[in-house]
């Protein structure tokens, strides 16, 4: 048997009837961002939100505060609180932290808040001290006192020299 060439001309073979060309939707408008209720939050404030809310709000946390500390232009403290209220915060750490503010997470250090009269406390709150700056000062150029606080964590390690020491007695020459 042959079959005919044209696919017209074959038995019970009909064309297919036109479908409808589907049509392309427009996209839809992008939603403006949540309005964020004016909380009297100053401009340092409002960065640190943004750059931890950019970081997906770790540990399901907010930021209620940040204060800049004095004569440091990056360092700053940040007053963390769980989303929920009564929910402690857990799987929090200065890696972490340190990773939505763009430090090395030595320069992250996480304080309990203490209760204190009108704000609550406790397991729900946290302290975060952020200082990149203080830290390398620390590194580059520590007072004697730093470096006698960094010494002596060592029980092995010997005292500095007072200031007026020159150094080991000399017998008399004379």
């Amino acid at each position: 048997m042959v079959l005919p060439f044209s696919r017209h001309a074959r038995r019970r073979h009909r064309p297919a009837l036109a479908t409808p060309v589907p049509q392309l939707q427009p996209a839809p408008a992008p939603e403006p961002p949540p309005v964020q209720p004016d909380d009297g939050a100053d401009q340092l404030a409002r960065q640190a939100r943004m750059l931890w809310e950019r970081a997906g709000s770790p540990a399901r946390t907010h930021i209620v505060s940040a204060t800049r500390h004095p004569a440091m232009r990056n360092d700053l403290t940040v007053l963390l609180r769980a989303s929920e209220t009564g929910r402690p915060i857990t799987g929090l750490s200065e890696a972490i932290v340190a990773a939505a503010f763009g430090v090395h997470a030595s320069d992250v250090a996480l304080a309990d808040v203490a209760i204190q009269p009108g704000r609550q406390g406790g397991p729900g709150w946290l302290e975060a001290r952020i200082t990149p700056d203080a830290n390398r000062r620390l590194r580059e150029a520590p007072t004697d006192q730093e470096r006698w606080t960094d010494r002596s964590a060592d029980p092995r390690a010997a005292p500095p020299a007072p200031s007026w020491y020159t150094g080991p007695a000399t017998a008399n020459a004379g």
